[in-house]
């Protein structure tokens, strides 16, 4: 019986292995040489690597191919074809992680198995013969146990071994060469050349220490995810021995020397620590405007390009660098076309962000509207004229862009700037923006802004002159500026400062906007916004720091400067500039802080004519109030003006403007006073005429008439009948008797049951429909009646104020006295009580609230509309506050759940937040 037996598997499946070793080995060739009554030796030498139906034995049998040695074999060594097939998997499954993992041809090819086989001549000494699988891997050019350089060729017929078929009835030893000598007479004859006393050369420690890295490929325990880490090694091995300077690249073929330095080079350079060889390598080819990334280089894995990027940042064009990420990760641009970010951003950068990033060498408007723009180039690859293109009709925009970007990359913090402009692009495309700007502009060129009428209804309520036709149109600005978070040459061309003074008179209107008036303008851009579908979105936003690394980078961060310095210089009159020059910071951070910080951070007037300030307006006196007092309720001006405390020229101002009859003059009140209650808040209470009136709503004249029909007798004129000196009632303690003293002795009590127990004077002025102010002069007037102070006061770390011991005693004389505030916070229970006390606890409580009711902290940061970090900060804060854990969280992507002490506050705050 002949057999064709080779160590060659089809084309369609190029797999070489060593047969079974050892025991198993022996006991299948000595079965399967009985069977076919051949010499032992003679089979070994025939099998070599393994017979080609071991590859597929099952497709072989199938197939009808070498059915009968297929089936002997099998059968003599005892094996399935399963277990036949298990021999060949480990070089199988090493091809299929090339075919799956490497895409260059030439790539493919320096890394998948050799068609024939290398040897080392001191293994085939040592073991009779033995051939290697792995000898076949063309990056496994050396031996590791003997330290030398395998063989490729026979040194006396110059063949290659092991790419013929061998034949059984022609048997060689599997020591001795396979190749021919070929004669004159086109006749060939056998090298047989003894393979083992071929010449061997030490090995460069590079490569001995690669393949010593690459050796768990052949090992079936390797994981999948090892076999792609350990391939992709062998890709950048070979991308870099590519750039070396070797005749030709290690392809196995021809001997091993020249494959064997290059490779040993290519793995030092990639794992040295310093990068030189690597930089040297990767700035092989860099002239005056280079590629960022060469077409050599397309081969290297993602972490060998984001090296290669980063080793050519700094000789790559600023486009470059940012479109490429060289000054981040490193990664190629795959965006063909404009995205979301077109919409995400604002025609001008983030205020906040522009006095981090903006060198001093560079204009402010045009680094705003040019860094905006880079924000949109981080990974796209289609051309700055396309991007651009879809965010802003500004044809000069790629012009102005590149040399801006160009200035700032020359400056000493260029590479900061550059940085933290793509880790801002990068962190808009992880997360996204809230704000839909584009549909913004839009919006804020077709919609009016801010009609006179509501303008002058802001000013009177904060006390302001209303101005003419140009303040309107600042006010109308900066409500388009807020809206639109874009530059002023954007603005509609109604709007636009078109001169210097215009313009220096614009930021000089923002920087003394009065805090009432910004407040009310930013409720009105609210409104505005709601009106036309955008209430789900902040009316203002930007990325939070945590996005960006920010070292390196030219401008101050906002918030180490002191807001209190900024306030007290600019409450001396220091003109602005001076103050960014004494606190060594510039104008735009003095305009950013102003814009965002407490109330007292206001421009005041330094010239020695002050401007008129009027009353303010109460805001209470809507126009709806003003008709149902006048028309309605047949009230008098006078009367109206006493109680709310206004003018009555402002009250006539109001009425023509909100279009409200003015009742003729002359007209008397219809106020009626009943005789008894009367007789005892005048006689037996002992109050004054004009503070009656006040409540009654009508004059002291008017009451003193009605007093006079009821015969009440009325105090004489002068000391006898000023409240400061009327007693207070028999029987009460001190500090009430004291503190009730005075005009409007007992309202001042009452207001102080309601702002002792609140967080902070202004927090409690809303509810009292005053100012802070007005309160801290009410308690200055309570505390030297009673002799030493009452409250503790909030301090700068946002604590909550706190009454003291004589606090406290007046709080339960007033309580037990004259009743329990209608309006004072109710006693609350631990922990609500803690979180409301917080400082913004009430908005802290329904941020938890949301974050309950989501399942992730990104989900309800969406649902707020703000930043998921933020919200996260603003629980932790919470929780501090509460002395534990209210929600189980790893990370703001995760799924989290309420603790059971987040549950108990949350069930406390339903209630609360309800009332």
């Amino acid at each position: 019986m002949t057999s064709a037996v080779t160590d060659h598997p089809p084309r369609a499946f190029p797999i070489r292995l060593t047969p079974l070793p050892g025991e198993a080995l022996d006991s299948w060739v000595a079965a399967y040489a009985a069977r076919l009554q051949t010499p032992v030796q003679h089979l070994v030498a025939t099998l070599g690597l393994g017979p080609r139906f071991l590859s597929q034995p099952g497709a072989d049998i199938a197939a009808g191919h070498h059915l009968t040695d297929a089936q002997n074999l099998l059968i003599a060594a005892g094996l399935t074809a399963d277990q036949a097939a298990a021999m060949w998997r480990p070089v199988a499954r090493y091809t299929a992680v090339v075919q799956a993992h490497v895409a260059a041809p030439w790539l493919r090819r320096a890394a998948k198995p050799l068609r024939g086989s290398r040897y080392c001549a001191a293994c085939l000494q040592d073991t009779d013969g033995r051939w290697q699988a792995a000898w076949r891997l063309p990056w496994h050019v050396a031996c590791p146990l003997h330290r030398s350089l395998l063989h490729t060729i026979c040194p006396g017929c110059e063949g290659h071994q092991r790419r013929t078929i061998p034949q059984a009835a022609n048997p060689h030893s599997p020591t001795h060469c396979q190749g021919h000598w070929h004669r004159n007479d086109r006749r060939h004859q056998r090298c047989d050349r003894d393979l083992r006393t071929t010449p061997s050369a030490p090995a460069p420690a590079g490569v001995l220490q690669l393949q010593d890295r690459l050796g768990p490929l052949l090992d079936p325990a390797t994981t999948d995810t090892a076999m792609s880490s350990l391939v992709t090694l062998i890709t950048d091995v070979l991308t870099v021995a590519r750039h070396l300077d070797s005749p030709k690249a290690p392809d196995g073929h021809g001997d091993t020397d020249t494959p064997a330095a290059a490779l040993g080079a290519a793995y030092l350079a990639l794992t040295e620590t310093n990068g030189e060889r690597l930089s040297a390598l990767a700035l092989a080819d860099v002239r005056a405007r280079p590629h960022p990334l060469p077409r050599t280089w397309h081969t290297a894995s993602p972490a060998l390009t984001t090296r290669i990027l980063q080793i050519r940042d700094s000789r790559l064009r600023p486009t470059d660098r940012i479109r490429w990420r060289t000054t981040t990760t490193g990664n190629r641009p795959t965006l063909t076309t404009p995205d979301n970010r077109v919409r995400w951003v604002p025609s001008a950068l983030w205020a906040d962000w522009v006095v981090r990033l903006r060198p001093p060498n560079t204009d402010p408007v045009t680094f705003a509207k040019v860094a905006a723009a880079t924000l949109l180039i981080p990974g796209a690859s289609c051309s700055l004229t396309t991007l651009f293109s879809a965010w802003t009709t500004d044809p000069t925009i790629v012009r102005t862009a590149c040399y801006v970007l160009q200035t700032v990359a020359a400056d000493d913090h260029g590479q900061g700037v550059l940085r933290a402009l793509t880790q801002l692009s990068d962190g808009l495309l992880r997360h996204g923006g809230p704000i839909d700007y584009h549909r913004r502009e839009q919006l804020a060129a077709a919609v009016p802004l801010l009609e006179p009428v509501a303008w002058d209804r802001m000013c009177a309520a904060s006390g302001i002159r209303t101005g003419g036709a140009r303040k309107l149109r600042f006010a109308q600005l900066w409500t388009w500026e807020t809206i639109t978070g874009g530059t002023l040459e954007r603005a509609p061309d109604r709007l636009r400062p078109c001169e210097s003074n215009d313009l220096a008179g614009y930021h000089a209107f923002a920087l003394g906007l009065p805090p009432m008036a910004a407040e009310l303008l930013l409720a009105h851009a609210r409104a505005l916004l709601g009106e036309h579908g955008c209430e789900h979105e902040p009316l203002t936003w930007s990325p939070p720091a945590e996005w960006v690394d920010l070292d390196g980078l030219p401008g101050r961060d906002p918030e180490a400067i002191s807001p209190d310095e900024v306030g007290r210089l600019l409450g001396l009159g220091v003109p602005p500039t001076d103050v960014a020059q004494r606190l060594g910071t510039t104008l735009d951070h003095i305009r950013l802080l102003v814009r965002q910080q407490p109330p007292h951070l206001r421009l005041r007037s330094t010239g020695k004519r002050q401007t008129p300030i009027r009353r303010p307006f109460p805001t209470e006196l809507t126009p709806q109030r003003l008709h149902q007092l006048v028309v309605t309720e047949g009230r008098t001006l006078r009367s109206v003006k006493n109680e709310y405390g206004t003018a009555k020229h402002a009250l006539r101002q109001a009425m023509e403007r909100d279009s409200v009859p003015i009742p003729p003059a002359g007209r008397s009140s219809t106020v009626t006073a009943d005789e008894a209650w009367l007789r005892c808040e005048y006689l037996d209470r002992r109050r004054t005429l004009p503070d009656i009136a006040a409540e009654l709503g009508t004059s002291p004249t008017n009451l003193s008439r009605i007093a006079h029909g009821h015969g009440i007798p009325l105090r004489r004129r002068g000391g006898a009948s000023h409240a400061a000196s009327l007693t207070a009632p028999d029987g009460w303690p001190h500090p009430l008797a004291a503190s009730v003293l005075g005009q409007g002795g007992i309202e001042r009590v009452k207001r102080f049951q309601l702002y002792a127990r609140a967080r902070s004077l202004n927090q409690a002025a809303p509810l009292l429909s005053t100012t802070a102010s007005v309160l801290h002069t009410q308690l200055g007037i309570l505390e030297r009646a009673c002799g030493a102070a009452l409250l503790t006061r909030s301090t700068r770390r946002q604590e909550p104020q706190q009454p003291t011991a004589l606090g406290h005693r007046l709080l339960e004389q007033a309580d037990s006295h004259l009743g329990a505030h209608p309006d004072a916070p109710p006693p609350l229970p631990e922990p609500l009580r803690s979180a409301v006390a917080a400082f913004r606890g009430h908005e802290r409580l329904r941020r938890l609230q949301a974050a309950a009711r989501a399942r992730t902290l990104f989900d309800a940061a969406a649902a707020l509309g703000t930043d998921a970090h933020t919200l996260n900060s603003s629980i932790k804060g919470l929780e501090a506050t509460c002395h534990g854990v209210l929600l189980d969280r790893q990370t703001v992507r995760a799924p989290h759940h309420l603790t059971p002490l987040g549950e108990q506050l949350l069930q406390q705050a339903e209630a609360f937040l309800e009332a």
